[in-house]
């Protein structure tokens, strides 16, 4: 919505403000783009710390890292609202997965000494895997909560 653009926004300019410098040497035009992540990354940190910006992800026990094969039943369906604070098509659509067997792809990427879910890569999975559509998810590791 409109609080993660302006947030992803003040990001980017802050990144870009900071990386700033003027043109460089074609020589070190790698070391400028290194320099530029080492301060992108810095800054989303920084970002991070900030109210309402969100926390660093949740980190996962190291033997995670890699890929997996996910194995969900949906057991039960609870409305403690009644069935009128429900859209009638979600419900449907969960009454039609209950109590059978979906498996999907996920993985666990490092990030830094941390492991965490590869959120992109487990969207896109469970979307083909679950509902046999596509969905092109945008997640960086470096910064979950944008």
């Amino acid at each position: 919505g409109g609080a993660a653009w302006g947030r992803r926004a003040a990001l980017r300019l802050a990144g870009f403000a900071a990386a700033a410098g003027g043109l460089a040497h074609e020589a070190d035009a790698a070391s400028d783009v290194e320099n530029r992540d080492e301060v992108g990354e810095k800054v989303r940190k920084a970002g991070a710390r900030l109210p309402g910006m969100g926390q660093p992800d949740v980190a996962y026990p190291a033997a995670f890292a890699g890929r997996w094969k996910a194995t969900r039943v949906l057991a039960g369906i609870e409305l403690p609202s009644g069935e009128g604070a429900v859209d009638p098509k979600l419900l449907e659509a969960a009454q039609k997965r209950k109590d059978k067997v979906e498996e999907f792809p996920v993985r666990f990427i490092r990030n830094g000494d941390r492991v965490v879910a590869d959120r992109e890569f487990n969207a896109e999975q469970e979307e083909l895997s679950v509902n046999k559509q596509t969905v092109d998810a945008q997640w960086r590791a470096s910064n979950p909560n944008v």
